[in-house]
């Protein structure tokens, strides 16, 4: 479950399953959930008018973005909370990036589509594999929008 608010055309959504915005961060959220680490969806249209999710650490570090636009933000919202009920299934690949001097990361579902891609580049193979996988345990902070 989320709250929604919306800035411009971009649409944010905060957790429940942590402090709701504005909350001392030890607090709980209204579910009982705690925690400073509930992470926050944002919905941005990109410039060919398709909207993308991003995944935020609650400090403001993006982790992850949608592989794929959608036609309009309920689409995106939607997608995401698919990836979230799914998390247990995604698969993670490593790869090196196009400049051979880079690690990226991508999620692909239980079908193998392109789900979600790291928000960032990573020098070292370990750190590319912590990513990862700290996006998939903010995924499962996330298991009550199933």
């Amino acid at each position: 479950m989320y709250i929604q608010r919306s800035l411009g055309d971009a649409v944010v959504l905060y957790s429940l399953s942590g402090p709701a915005p504005g909350t001392p961060s030890g607090s709980a959220g209204p579910d009982g959930g705690a925690g400073p680490d509930a992470p926050v969806l944002r919905v941005d249209p990109d410039p060919r008018g398709r909207y993308r999710w991003t995944l935020f650490s609650r400090n403001g570090r993006p982790l992850a973005r949608s592989a794929a636009g959608f036609p309009d933000s309920a689409a995106a919202r939607a997608a995401f909370a698919r990836l979230v009920c799914g998390a247990a299934e995604l698969t993670i690949d490593q790869n090196l990036s196009g400049d051979l001097r880079s690690w990226v990361w991508t999620a692909r579902d239980a079908a193998g589509r392109l789900v979600a891609r790291g928000a960032a580049t990573y020098r070292r193979r370990g750190a590319c594999r912590a990513a990862a996988t700290s996006f998939v345990v903010r995924l499962g902070s996330l298991r009550g929008v199933c």
